[in-house]
């Protein structure tokens, strides 16, 4: 089994039971959060362009749900933090760096998570 690095944006604890619960389908499980995750944040960046804060929190929203569900605990608060903000209908200034701090994580979350395909 191989071990995360400590900077893989995943939470070894919960990862390791997600393995132990999953076992050979965790593959099917990285991968589609792999190609969802990609779908997520291009809809993060076309809702933001397009100024709609319901639908950028709506996406986070789903984007923060499988993140944590698959042990990528900062990439899910960073989500969390951009869903509650724009909820209430304003856009916040900053949405556009929030969304590539979050696409950054990501980009770690799925390179720690590549090891496993």
């Amino acid at each position: 089994m191989t071990q995360l690095s400590a900077d893989s944006g995943l939470n070894a604890e919960k990862f390791t039971e997600l393995q132990d619960i999953l076992e050979d389908a965790l593959q099917d499980v990285i991968e589609t959060y792999l190609r969802d995750s990609t779908v997520r944040l291009d809809e993060l960046r076309e809702a933001h362009a397009a100024g709609d804060p319901l639908r950028l929190a709506k996406v986070a929203h789903t984007l923060k749900g499988s993140s944590l569900n698959i042990g990528a605990d900062d990439l899910g608060q960073l989500c969390s933090a951009l869903d509650l903000d724009c909820r209430g209908g304003t856009l916040v200034a900053d949405a556009g760096e929030r969304i590539e701090s979050i696409a950054q994580e990501y980009a770690r979350v799925a390179s720690a998570l590549r090891v496993y395909l």
